[in-house]
C-alpha cells in the first residue's frame, strides 16, 4: 500500500483510529462506540490491520506505533486545513516570498479584525505583553500608539520586559520622527535590542511568559497595501513558537543596530 492510499485510510477510517487510540477495543465495542454495523466494523480492522495501523491482540485492536505517528501527523494536516480555510482571506495578504510553515497553522486561531474590534485585540495583546518577560518580533507598521507604548514602558520605564525586534526601515523612520526620545532610550537600554531591517515580510511577536516554551504565544500580524491592520492569527503551540523565533532569528541576525540610525541624544525641538 503506498503513502497516499494510507493517508487516504486514515481520513477514510480516522474514527476507528481516534476510538482504539483511547483504549483497545473488541469489534463489538466498535459497533457501539462507532456506530457503523458489525460487518463495516469487520472490513475497516481488517484494513487497518493490513495495513499495519492498528494490530490484534486477545481479541481486541489497539493502534501500532505507526498507526499513532499517521494519526497525528492527519490530525495536524487536518487542523492546519481548518486554520488556513478560516483564514484565507488573511492568508492571501503575505507576500509570496513570506516564509510559513504548516506547523504554525496547525494550532492557530485565524482573528480577522472587524470594528471595534482592532482595539480589542490590541487590549488582548497587551494584557499578554504585561505578564512577558521576553518579547521578540518583526515590525512593519505602527498601527497603535498604546501598543507601541506598552512595549516601550515595559522595556525601558519598568525593566520588566527583554525587547528584542527587528523594525522594517519606514516603520524605524516613522518613530524616529515621532518619538525621538523613545528611539535615543532604547538604543541606551539594557534591556532592548533593537535592529533595522529594509523589508520585512509581515508582523509577528512572540510573547514568552515564563522559562517553559509552552509559556508563550505567537501574534502573525497582517497588514493591507497601506500598511492597515487586516487581522492576525495567534497560536500557542511550543512547534508554533520554534518557528516563529527561528523566523525572527533570520531576520535579527541580518538586521542592523537601530543606533546606526538615531542620534546619541534627542535634539531639544523634539525632545517631550
Amino acid at each position: 500500500m503506498g503513502n497516499a492510499d494510507v493517508v487516504e485510510l486514515v481520513l477514510q477510517r480516522q474514527e476507528y483510529l481516534e476510538q482504539l487510540a483511547t483504549q483497545p477495543q473488541r469489534r463489538s465495542d466498535l459497533v457501539d462506540s462507532v456506530g457503523d454495523s458489525r460487518p463495516t466494523v469487520h472490513r475497516a480492522t481488517e484494513e487497518l490491520d493490513e495495513a499495519g495501523l492498528v494490530e490484534k491482540q486477545n481479541g481486541t485492536y489497539e493502534v501500532t506505533r505507526e498507526g499513532e505517528l499517521i494519526l497525528d501527523a492527519v490530525r495536524g494536516a487536518t487542523a492546519a486545513t481548518e486554520t488556513i480555510e478560516s483564514g484565507n482571506r488573511l492568508i492571501e495578504h503575505f507576500p509570496d516570498e513570506a516564509p510559513l510553515d504548516p506547523v504554525f497553522f496547525r494550532d492557530a486561531e485565524a482573528v480577522p479584525v472587524q470594528p471595534p474590534s482592532m482595539e480589542a485585540n490590541v487590549e488582548k495583546a497587551i494584557r499578554r505583553i504585561k505578564d512577558a518577560d521576553r518579547l521578540c518580533g518583526l515590525g512593519v507598521a505602527d498601527n497603535s500608539t498604546k501598543f507601541a507604548q506598552t512595549i516601550y514602558d515595559q522595556s525601558v520605564e519598568k525593566e520588566e520586559l527583554q525587547l528584542d525586534l527587528v523594525l522594517e526601515k519606514h516603520v524605524m523612520e516613522s518613530l524616529v520622527n515621532r518619538h525621538i526620545d523613545w528611539m535615543v532610550n532604547l538604543v541606551e537600554s539594557d534591556y532592548a535590542d533593537i535592529r533595522v531591517c529594509e523589508s520585512i515580510p509581515y508582523g509577528m511577536y512572540v510573547a514568552d511568559e515564563g522559562p517553559s516554551p509552552a509559556d508563550g504565544i505567537v501574534y502573525l500580524l497582517v497588514h493591507g497595501e497601506q500598511s492597515e491592520y487586516l487581522g492576525h492569527f495567534e497560536a500557542e503551540s511550543q512547534p508554533a513558537i520554534r518557528w516563529a523565533e527561528a523566523v525572527f532569528r533570520d531576520y535579527f541576525v541580518a538586521a542592523e543596530p537601530l543606533a546606526e540610525y538615531v542620534p546619541e541624544e534627542a535634539p531639544e525641538s523634539k525632545s517631550s
